[in-house]
């Protein structure tokens, strides 16, 4: 059930989201779902967060800061 808030980043403009930025979250979730199905244990996932920050996330979440930053300004 949706909880009635909208998307922090409706709006706001990531180049690198929008490149990669689902080829990164399916990694993530890929990986979830494997801690959840006891296929990876959850020490795991410090690592994905790592794999994920350095492929992109932290160009994506810092698009998004400056956007709005702009947007906000």
């Amino acid at each position: 059930m949706p909880d009635g808030r909208p998307l922090p980043t409706v709006g706001l403009v990531s180049d690198t989201d929008m490149t990669t930025g689902v080829t990164l979250k399916e990694a993530l979730d890929d990986l979830q779902a494997d801690i959840i199905q006891g296929r990876k244990k959850l020490t795991d996932w410090d690592s994905g967060v790592k794999t994920w920050r350095d492929k992109g996330g932290d160009t994506i979440r810092a698009e998004y800061e400056k956007s709005y930053a702009e947007a906000n300004g």
